[in-house]
């Protein structure tokens, strides 16, 4: 179809994605903030759930306090930092399928013009159960 030409129905549809997107990000600014705050594991490494953004969000924050000139760079710093939380967070989706290429994998795409990342099969119904149980607690969260 001609996606340039407006189509109301689209449209609409569009409106209530953000809609629905509006309503997710009250959870997950409360669970952010309560990870952040009490220290729980946020990042996957050797298996070991390890609280980093709670780290890094430590020193930014000690940093800022001590030297508040830096406010605009850390406000930058800040998106790109939120933009890397969200796509480790995809990553840790049980269903493969809502899995995404990493920060570094598109880094090393930028510093070498090629992808190291091989083409892996999604095997039947692989993490089905874990991911129809980990969108069935965020059903029963919202509703």
């Amino acid at each position: 179809e001609n996606e340039t030409k407006f189509d109301l129905t689209m449209t609409r549809s569009y409106i209530n994605e953000l809609l629905e997107n509006k309503r997710l990000l009250g959870y997950v600014i409360v669970d952010t903030m309560a990870s952040l705050a009490f220290w729980r594991g946020q990042v996957r490494i050797l298996g070991l759930l390890l609280p980093l953004h709670s780290l890094l969000f430590f020193f930014a924050s000690a940093t800022l306090v001590e030297h508040p000139q830096m406010f605009p760079s850390f406000v930058l710093l800040s998106i790109a930092w939120i933009m890397m939380a969200l796509g480790t967070q995809r990553q840790q989706h049980p269903s493969p399928w809502h899995r995404c290429p990493s920060f570094w994998h598109f880094l090393e795409i930028l510093q070498s013009g090629r992808s190291s990342l091989q083409i892996a099969r999604i095997a039947p119904m692989e993490g089905g159960k874990e991911a129809a149980a980990y969108d069935q607690y965020w059903k029963e969260r919202i509703e």
